[in-house]
């Protein structure tokens, strides 16, 4: 009842690790995914060479979808964008507020980026999370009460969830305001002795 599955067929030397979803042009049910890809240009991560072959990217891809006569649904994949990231080791990846966040495990930290309704992306920085985190996920939970945004990264090296709240560049101290998000890391949580994320990625 779904129709045929399509098939996007990404450079042989792409690794695409984990995506997520951002709504697609308005008055349509087309949709964008984001894919990030760990070692984008080489299957020999983590041994390649960091500043050419082992660039983690973000592509967008629209997922076009009509329906037939039939009432059948046909999907479509085209490409719409891929911008590299200033880590060598993107593997999760969350969206929100015209943003994506990606947890680079090896390089402990977040990427942060933009992405519009049409899928044209923006790489904007990367954030360090403290040495030794290790982030093997990492989700949001949208604003609370009074308007503030975290983002939660779930810290396999330190064994802990690590909280981190979003902020516009302009609310940090002498930092440019120039549109984009930044992270100001807190305290994390520890989880409960005897807890080791090892063996178990939740």
């Amino acid at each position: 009842a779904y129709g045929t599955p399509e098939f996007f067929p990404l450079p042989d030397e792409t690794i695409p690790f984990a995506f997520s979803w951002r709504s697609g042009e308005e008055g349509t049910t087309n949709q964008i995914v984001l894919v990030v890809s760990i070692a984008g240009e080489s299957k020999d991560f983590p041994e390649c060479d960091e500043t050419v072959s082992c660039r983690s990217s973000v592509t967008s891809l629209q997922i076009i979808s009509s329906t037939s006569d039939s009432n059948t649904t046909d999907l479509a994949i085209a490409k719409v964008d891929e911008v590299p990231i200033e880590a060598v080791d993107g593997c999760w990846i969350e969206y929100r507020f015209a943003h994506w966040y990606t947890g680079n495990f090896i390089s402990d930290s977040v990427s942060i980026g933009t992405v519009t309704r049409s899928g044209d992306l923006e790489f904007l920085r990367t954030s360090p999370i403290g040495d030794g985190a290790a982030p093997t996920d990492v989700v949001q939970m949208g604003t609370k009460h009074d308007g503030s945004f975290y983002l939660y990264t779930e810290n396999q090296g330190s064994v802990s969830i690590g909280i981190h709240e979003v902020l516009e560049y302009g609310t940090v101290p002498k930092a440019p305001f120039d549109g984009g998000f930044t992270l100001q890391t807190k305290a994390s949580a520890a989880l409960p002795a005897g807890i080791a994320l090892n063996s178990t990625w939740r």
